[in-house]
């Protein structure tokens, strides 16, 4: 898998997003595109778009995309790879009866996105690094270098300390697959609200951030400890 893209399906909010390493993010334009056509779909009164579906991005690479309850999941991959494998873990979290599986039932929607990440979290070390300096904390490329905006809401991936209001990890401490943390210092105008109830962790008031735990989240942890950002246990 090259890239993974996780959105929300009426309003085509991009809530997770791989690096588009290629230069000016053609793919992640192609992306936008998808979603809005989803998007279209689905406030067309016809049923809705498709919930499973392969579209061709190019010769060598193709979209592969799964909508579970409201959240679009979408993957680039060669088009030589086996769909079988894409869409597989899917049905892999359902049973006889339709029913989830006891290992996705305690996160609900978001067992799609544990499972998407657990899979893709080897390609993510390689191309994401968290970073801390005297004010602030910062999610940057492997080599350092600042990443393109931040997809949700836009500006550069690098928060205050003190605009910290809350972090943890999904779905726990114990088994981190995703870091969540909140603050305050997206301009209220800007800020894009998540009301996906797997991934609500508390009711305060700020922007919500999600990221693959793609580091020892025990430094992550030490690191947030430091610099003094704030917790609610």
């Amino acid at each position: 898998m090259e890239l993974i893209f996780i959105a929300r399906t009426r309003d085509s909010m991009m809530l997770c997003a791989s690096l588009d390493k290629r230069g000016g993010g053609p793919y992640t334009r192609q992306v936008t595109e998808i979603l809005r056509g989803l998007q279209n779909n689905n406030q067309s009164g016809h049923g809705g778009p498709p919930q499973k579906c392969t579209i061709q991005s190019d010769n060598n690479m193709s979209f592969h995309y799964v909508i579970d309850s409201g959240v679009c999941f979408i993957t680039l991959t060669q088009s030589k790879f086996p769909k079988r494998l894409v869409f597989g873990f899917l049905e892999d979290l359902r049973d006889g009866n339709n029913d989830k599986l006891l290992t996705a039932k305690p996160f609900g929607a978001l067992a799609v996105l544990f499972t998407i990440f657990s899979l893709f979290i080897t390609f993510q070390t390689t191309t994401l690094r968290f970073g801390f300096d005297d004010d602030s904390f910062s999610l940057v490329k492997s080599n350092g270098e600042p990443l393109q905006e931040n997809v949700v809401v836009g500006g550069e991936n690098k928060w205050k300390y003190t605009s910290f209001s809350n972090y943890n990890y999904l779905p726990s401490s114990k088994f981190p697959i995703l870091v969540y943390f909140r603050e305050n210092q997206t301009p209220i105008a800007n800020r894009e609200e998540i009301d996906i109830a797997a991934l609500q962790v508390d009711n305060l008031d700020g922007q919500v951030h999600y990221f693959p735990a793609i580091s020892n989240t025990k430094q992550l942890t030490d690191g947030f400890n430091k610099h003094g950002c704030s917790h609610i246990d």
